[in-house]
């Protein structure tokens, strides 16, 4: 049974991540809600209480969420719980025990689940389902990696059945995406394969290089150098994707 990680804060949007959960299992898949809240007591215990998000954000930083909170603040309350989260869904990509991710919920939530997700590799599904899919944050909740953001024109803060259709999508969209995918740490390139990257005035030198690359042999895989492109090749060099770069 392939696995999900639901990203959530069940003190504020209990009804709706239960309900993202229940969508997901009616597929076939489990899924495994991490509970970020970092206010009121929630109404039922996640698979991975906010407690434990804490505890693996650091040695020094405890397992009581709320005495944290009243000692250092909400901001930096935030900070660690990221980094917990993050740390935690690492713990669960070793063991074998994350076939996909998925958030829901408004900004601040969106933007915690992007900084989680960015430290996955390339090829796990990753789906944020939020109301602020803006052109303001899309740098941001992007950075480098391949997730997919789903705008919510409706608030799923509160419960009527235009939420609850978002909510399907949203578990649609992820199952989806699990369902049909390959294992991530099957996606390989053939050795011979090169990363060259290219700028927009310099479009035919680079056909006539990779032109000039394929004869030889090599697969040409091009990247555009214009601040995004660039930095997903840095992350495919990192995975072991390519061996061979040309700039």
């Amino acid at each position: 049974m392939k696995k999900i990680v639901i990203l959530g804060t069940l003190d504020t949007k209990a009804q709706q991540i239960a309900y993202l959960k229940e969508k997901i299992e009616a597929r076939g898949q489990k899924a495994v809600i991490l509970d970020l809240s970092m206010g009121n007591e929630p109404p039922f215990k996640a698979d991975i209480p906010p407690s434990e998000i804490l505890a693996c954000s650091g040695p020094n930083s405890g397992s009581d969420v709320p005495a944290f909170l009243k000692e250092k603040g909400i901001a930096e309350l935030k900070k660690v719980m990221a980094i917990g989260a993050g740390n935690k869904v690492m713990e669960l990509l070793s063991k074998g025990e994350i076939d996909g991710i998925v958030a829901l919920g408004g900004l601040s939530m969106a933007m915690l689940a992007a900084s989680v997700m960015q430290r996955l590799p390339f090829g796990i599904p990753k789906v944020i389902g939020t109301t602020a899919a803006m052109v303001a944050y899309v740098k941001d909740l992007f950075g480098a990696s391949d997730i997919t953001l789903m705008q919510l024109i409706v608030e799923v803060g509160s419960i009527n059945d235009l939420a609850w259709h978002a909510i399907e999508q949203v578990a649609g969209a992820i199952s989806g995406m699990v369902d049909i995918g390959k294992d991530y740490a099957s996606l390989k390139l053939p050795p011979n394969s090169v990363a060259i990257t290219e700028l927009n005035f310099t479009p035919k030198c680079a056909r006539w290089v990779e032109e000039l690359l394929e004869k030889k042999g090599y697969n040409v895989f091009s990247f555009h150098a214009q601040g995004t492109s660039d930095r997903v090749m840095d992350n495919f060099i990192a995975n072991r994707f390519f061996y061979f770069v040309m700039c």
